[in-house]
C-alpha cells in the first residue's frame, strides 16, 4: 500500500479537530488555574511585596494602627472634605496630617486660637512639605516614609490655606484649610 494514500482530506480534517481540541483544553486549564489562584488570594494581598510577614497579619496590624490614629485624631468626612479637630494634649493641640500624591488627609483642620499647635506631618508618597504661609509655619521637604513635626501658635481666628510648595503640587490639589476658632 502506498503511504501517500493515507493523507486524504478526511484524515487532515480529523488531525485539525484533534489539534483544536488539545488547544481548547490547554486554554481552559490555564484559565481555570488563573481564576482559582485569584480567588484563593486573601483580601489585602499585594503583588510584589517583599515582606516576610503574612498579608493577613499586615492587614490586622494596619487596621489596629488606623483605629489608634482615628481615636487620637478624629476625622469627619463629607463631600470630599476630611476634617480633623486637634486634640489638646500636655498644653498643646496635636494633630497628624498625612501627605501623599497629591493630597493631604485631613484637608481641613480645626484648632483654637492662642493655644500652641503640634502638627505631625507624615509623608506617605513622593517628595512633599507642609506650608501655612500666613502663620510662617513650614516643614522641611521630605521623602516618603519620613515625618516632620511643626509647632506654631495661631493667634488670630480665621481660615488659613495650607499647601505643598513642591513644584506644581499646590495647583494639583495638594492643599487644605486650617480653621482657627
Amino acid at each position: 500500500m502506498d503511504e501517500s494514500t493515507n493523507n486524504t482530506p478526511q484524515s487532515d480534517s480529523k488531525m485539525g479537530l484533534i489539534i483544536g481540541a488539545v488547544v481548547l483544553v490547554v486554554v481552559a486549564a490555564g484559565a481555570y488555574y488563573y481564576w482559582s489562584n485569584q480567588m484563593a488570594k486573601p483580601v489585602g494581598t499585594q503583588t510584589g511585596t517583599t515582606s516576610t510577614q503574612p498579608a493577613a497579619m499586615e492587614a490586622d496590624e494596619e487596621e489596629a494602627e488606623n483605629q489608634l490614629e482615628m481615636a487620637a485624631n478624629p476625622i469627619v468626612e463629607s463631600a470630599g472634605t476630611q476634617s480633623a479637630t486637634a486634640m489638646v494634649e500636655e498644653g498643646a493641640q496635636s494633630v497628624t496630617v498625612e501627605g501623599g500624591n497629591f493630597y493631604f488627609k485631613p484637608n481641613e483642620i480645626r484648632v483654637k486660637a492662642g493655644i500652641p499647635v503640634k502638627l505631625t506631618f507624615n509623608n506617605t508618597q513622593g517628595f512633599h512639605d507642609f506650608v501655612i504661609e500666613e502663620l510662617d509655619a513650614k516643614t522641611k521637604q521630605i521623602t516618603a516614609g519620613n515625618t516632620e513635626v511643626l509647632e506654631f501658635t495661631p493667634k488670630k481666628k480665621g481660615s488659613y490655606e495650607f499647601y505643598c510648595s513642591v513644584g506644581q503640587h499646590r495647583q494639583m490639589g495638594m492643599k487644605g484649610n486650617l480653621i482657627v476658632e
